[in-house]
């Protein structure tokens, strides 16, 4: 049974309290203060109300108040003030306990029953909402909790696969070694120190793990990239290196299709890290040529630490650089532009930087005698040595089941990349090259040139006279079986050229040609679909109109790289090539005071 306390002196009260609640209620009295505060603190979870006297209240201590608030004895329990007029006005700063409701000397039973049952059921429903709210509040802590745990499960099994995916990359490039785990370090460091000297990129302590840990993907692309050029013992030539350029993209497309990686933030880092990595500062990175604030920053600081790592790591083509060398020529811009703000956070990280590459070293770095015999191993015995040591961080059966599941993805991206580029295109023929067919698949030959060749081979000729003149002998080299044939054998997909081409009545439209070739056997052509898009948009002429400048004729920036490529990729010739290039201080300003008598 529910208690009421009674703090009364009157004899008459407590008597007409007693007749009232005695039926309900068991009923506890006193004429004490002191008694009263021990009672309120002996009974407290079994009160339903409480009615003391003024004056006995007033005699409560200060200090056995705070005490009972302490407790949070008057939060649960009703505290009724018995005055001697009701009508009276009592000054709360003069009590020292607080109280819920007023009722008058001599207490009117009538009154004071519905008085303590209101009070009573107002404060019982109280607890029970308080109560509803701290379950509710326990139960979504523990919901919270279980998310948490749930998100770090998905997170564990994100960072199992792509650091698999990662080990996978150190078994094919043999001069990787500890790259990927120097990186991570290199990233960490930069990272807490963006944080400390930028706080507009918000790096907290969760972001800067995920990226840290989504740093080692910005290589995953390698996987697609063939091992005659990713194990080449030399320097890459300009073909081979614009096919090693595309691991940025071919890395993304990997990453798309891991159906196991949630697409939440971690995975945003690691697709951001993977294809704009080698991006600079001013534009001349790659994939995209993105420009200072486009990249984002956590790409900019692993490109950094890329940088630095890939400059003291040592590589078949060259010898490692110094700490001192490999800074110096990143500040002067050597290796491409980075931010100052970049910079500024290179330069508090020297120290530290220094300390990891000595710990974090290759074998070959770590010691020369070692390295200069490691030099004379070929790349098949350094590529078992690696093996053996993948194989001590991994098992065999997962390996081999994880290189073939992304072969399968290759594959497949490569398939779903030829779909989407036909859907999107304006013409597209495929050639069978054994029976001489052609199948238009969207459009028709006729359209372009006004009748349907007989081959493939008469069709690039065609086409070509379609061309505008600058463009012939280019597109003729392009898409030649010969040139198709190398692209095959390295690995190349497909073989892009933009032009102006007469289409049907329509004069010197921008266009993009394609061609695709499809192997029947290792080596061999069986298949070759050809695509061509109209471009359209802002621009698109301005782009082929501008290749020279207005006033001598001489090629301009754009116009000397579109030749230097035709030059490299169509001549036929291979190994190494030389373009001199004449830089003139303050030209610009020279040639207007001449009267702009030279182009820019």
């Amino acid at each position: 049974m529910e208690k009421i306390l009674v703090a009364e002196s009157s004899e008459m009260d407590r008597s007409l309290l007693y007749e009232v609640f005695a039926s309900q209620y068991e009923l506890l009295h006193t004429d004490s203060s002191e008694e009263f505060v021990q009672m309120l603190v002996q009974y407290r979870e079994e009160l339903a109300a409480v009615l003391v006297e003024q004056a006995l209240a007033e005699r409560i201590p200060r200090e056995s108040a705070r005490t009972l608030v302490t407790l949070r004895i008057f939060e649960n329990v009703p505290i009724l003030l018995i005055v001697e007029k009701e009508s009276d006005v009592v000054q709360r700063s003069k009590l020292p306990i607080p109280f819920s409701d007023v009722i008058g000397s001599p207490v009117n039973p009538i009154v004071a029953k519905k008085r303590v049952a209101n009070l009573a059921a107002f404060f019982s429903n109280k607890k029970a909402l308080e109560q509803v709210v701290t379950n509710q509040t326990k139960k979504i802590l523990e919901q919270n909790r279980e998310l948490k745990e749930q998100q770090r499960k998905i997170n564990t099994i994100n960072n199992d696969m792509l650091d698999t995916l990662s080990m996978v990359i150190e078994y094919r490039d043999v001069e990787s070694g500890k790259h990927i785990h120097r990186i991570r370090k290199f990233t960490e460091v930069l990272l807490r120190i963006l944080a400390e000297k930028y706080p507009k990129y918000q790096m907290t302590e969760d972001k800067i793990e995920l990226i840290t840990s989504a740093s080692s993907m910005h290589d995953i692309g390698k996987i697609a990239i063939p091992d005659s050029i990713l194990l080449s013992p030399r320097r890459l030539t300009y073909e081979e290196f614009r096919i090693m350029k595309q691991h940025t993209i071919k890395g993304c497309e990997i990453l798309n299709q891991l159906d196991a990686v949630e697409r939440n933030e971690y995975f945003r880092y690691c697709y951001d890290i993977c294809r704009y990595h080698h991006e600079k500062w001013d534009g001349m990175g790659y994939p995209d040529g993105l420009v200072g604030d486009q990249i984002p920053i956590w790409a900019q600081v692993v490109s950094l630490a890329d940088c630095y790592d890939a400059l003291t790591s040592e590589r078949p083509y060259k010898s490692a650089y110094s700490h001192e060398q490999a800074v110096e020529m990143i500040r002067t811009g050597a290796c491409g532009a980075f931010s100052d703000e970049m910079l500024d956070c290179f330069s508090a990280a020297l120290p530290k930087f220094r300390e990891l590459a000595v710990r974090y070293a290759d074998v070959a770095n770590a010691d020369k005698s070692i390295s200069d015999s490691g030099r004379s191993k070929t790349v098949e015995q350094k590529r078992n040595d690696h093996l053996q040591d993948v194989y001590l961080k991994m098992d065999r059966n997962d390996l081999i089941e994880t290189i073939e599941h992304l072969k399968k993805v290759q594959a497949e991206i490569q398939q779903e990349d030829r779909e989407i580029l036909c859907r999107l295109a304006d013409y597209v023929f495929e050639f069978d090259l054994s029976g001489d067919m052609i199948h238009e698949r969207k459009s028709s030959l006729k359209h372009i040139c006004g009748f349907i060749p007989k081959n493939y081979e008469e069709t690039v000729n065609v086409l070509a006279e379609c061309c505008e003149v600058g463009y012939r002998s280019s597109f003729i080299k392009a898409f030649r079986l010969k040139n198709l044939h190398e692209k095959l054998s390295e690995g190349d997909e497909r073989v892009i050229l933009e032009c102006r081409m007469d289409i049907g009545q329509e004069q010197r439209l921008p266009v993009r040609c394609v061609a695709i070739p499809v192997a029947a056997e290792k080596d061999q052509i069986g298949k070759v679909c050809f695509v061509i898009s109209v471009l359209t948009g802002e621009g698109v002429n301005h782009r082929f109109d501008e290749d020279r400048e207005r006033v001598t004729g001489l090629w301009n920036y754009m116009g000397i790289r579109r030749e230097v490529d035709d030059y490299v990729q169509n001549t036929g010739k291979s190994g190494y090539h030389a373009l001199v290039m004449i830089d003139i201080d303050d030209f610009r300003t020279i040639n207007r005071l001449a009267g702009y008598r030279f182009g820019n």
